[in-house]
């Protein structure tokens, strides 16, 4: 069965500029980094995260969760899911998105080193390859859906972990815009690294190597879609030069048509 959330997750999530990853939930809503690659910022937020700054946080995100009534957000995910999907949608998708990259990167000169083409360089060039797309593709559909409803114990470890910190995410509605990014990008590494754990005892050796990638390029990941939000932002204003003009124009362009994938 292929659930609506985690297509246009999938969908959004490779697809940035257009809109950032899983942007059908407003749990991930991304502030702009504005003056930064995304990979700076990842880098950074990683460091804080790996020397202990966000513990108090995730404690408290640890402690509301234990007392959290889940049933509406149990609601939700199990009347989450559609069956009319086209089977090569992702083909499809693919190559829409493999067409829309190459025309970013021949709209900008070779010679253009500004924070702009940076960014868009960042979204439009190849991140996994195959392999890794195809490992994280296998994670990702176990996004949102209902507890118990994967094919085996496994997967059913990891849509409790996802629902977790689905709940988290979704507290930081009320958290200080100035703090937001760093602590949501915080919990989604923590996320992970929860996920690693509980696979290293998986039976499934393609599901636990799938994890290991999903773990591995995580950072990278995070960081295009930070670009990518930034380039979003950024095209709703009016362009700077002829070059932010063109690539507006392909952005805007390829939008509706990376969402009406999944209906026809």
């Amino acid at each position: 069965m292929i659930y609506m959330s985690t297509i246009l997750s999938v969908i959004f999530f490779l697809a940035t500029p257009l809109v950032s990853s899983e942007a059908e939930s407003p749990k991930n809503e991304w502030i702009e980094s504005k003056d930064r690659l995304g990979k700076e910022v990842v880098a950074a937020i990683r460091s804080d995260y790996e020397n202990g700054k966000f513990n108090g946080y995730l404690l408290e995100m640890e402690e509301a969760y234990s007392k959290a009534d889940l049933k509406e957000l149990m609601e939700a995910r199990a009347q989450g899911s559609i069956e009319d999907v086209p089977e090569d949608w992702e083909r499809r998708f693919s190559d829409l998105r493999r067409e829309r990259n190459k025309n970013l990167i021949q709209s900008l000169s070779e010679d253009d080193r500004s924070l702009f083409a940076s960014k868009v360089r960042s979204v439009a060039i190849d991140l996994l390859s195959s392999e890794q797309e195809e490992a994280v593709s296998k994670v990702n559909s176990l996004i949102s859906m209902a507890p118990n409803n994967g094919k085996n114990v496994d997967e059913n470890v990891l849509i409790d972990i996802d629902m977790e910190y689905e709940y988290k995410l979704l507290q930081g509605e009320l958290l200080d815009p100035k703090t937001k990014e760093s602590k949501q990008i915080a919990l989604r590494m923590e996320k992970m690294d929860k996920m690693l754990t509980a696979s290293k005892s998986f039976e499934n050796p393609i599901l636990k190597k799938a994890v290991a990638t999903a773990h591995a390029t995580l950072d990278a990941r995070l960081a295009r879609n930070l670009d990518g939000a930034d380039l979003h932002a950024l095209s709703k204003k009016k362009p700077q030069n002829e070059s932010q003009e063109l690539v507006f124009s392909i952005l805007k362009s390829y939008q509706g048509q990376f969402s009406d994938i999944y209906r026809k």
